[in-house]
């Protein structure tokens, strides 16, 4: 795949003073209504600080392709909103190529999308089950049963948690199954298929053991 046709995700990660979280929100909504105009764009999130996993606030955007990217950031447009909000301007910047980017490695060769997605289901999985069974039954234990507000505060909890701690240790298990096709053996990839098997089996049988011990 050419360079210039990678989708490129940006991370920044903004250390917002106490107080100033409505100013920070209010100034990223113009700048994500002034980057949806430009050709490439493709989307942007924006995650708050979570209690002992996130402090910073992170903003997430992606691109269809560096160009793209780089259109934006040398805007005009992007200078201007820059200048409006010195106080935001203490930032972190990470620039990364392919898909999931920040969560799969890239530094021998993006891997094809179908093990990237398999990665990240190996991981999302146990994850799900996790909250599912403590985050969710604690917020209904203190009368938060709202299914939109406990679904929006465990996937603010789920994609820190995915972020810092379960995809970064599974790619210590798995990053050598996670390069370009053609690069390892047969054994190789059927060892990497194997380990994603064998956490999807763990994690189900734990899952059903909890649903008849905790319904």
């Amino acid at each position: 795949m050419n360079a210039n046709d990678q989708l490129t995700t940006v991370v920044i990660s903004h250390d917002v003073a106490p107080g100033h979280e409505g100013d920070f929100v209010a100034w990223q909504d113009r700048v994500v209504a002034a980057v949806q105009q430009f050709p490439g764009f493709v989307s942007a999130e924006r995650v708050p600080p979570v209690h002992d996993a996130q402090q910073s606030w992170t903003v997430i955007y992606r691109f269809s392709s560096p160009d793209a990217h780089d259109a934006w950031a040398q805007s005009d447009v992007r200078k201007q909103l820059q200048a409006e909000a010195p106080e935001f301007a203490n930032f972190k910047l990470a620039t990364h190529l392919g898909d999931f980017a920040g969560w799969i490695p890239s530094k021998n060769g993006d891997p094809p999308r179908w093990k990237s997605a398999t990665a990240v289901f190996t991981a999302f999985y146990p994850t799900a089950v996790l909250l599912t069974f403590t985050i969710a039954k604690l917020l209904t234990a203190v009368g938060i049963d709202s299914l939109w507000l406990v679904s929006f505060i465990i996937n603010i909890i789920g994609v820190a948690f995915l972020t810092w701690s379960v995809m970064p240790l599974l790619v210590k298990v798995i990053g050598f199954w996670l390069v370009p096709d053609g690069t390892l053996t047969s054994k190789q990839e059927a060892a990497g298929l194997g380990v994603n098997l064998a956490f999807w089996v763990i994690t189900a049988v734990i899952c059903y053991f909890l649903t008849l011990s905790f319904g």
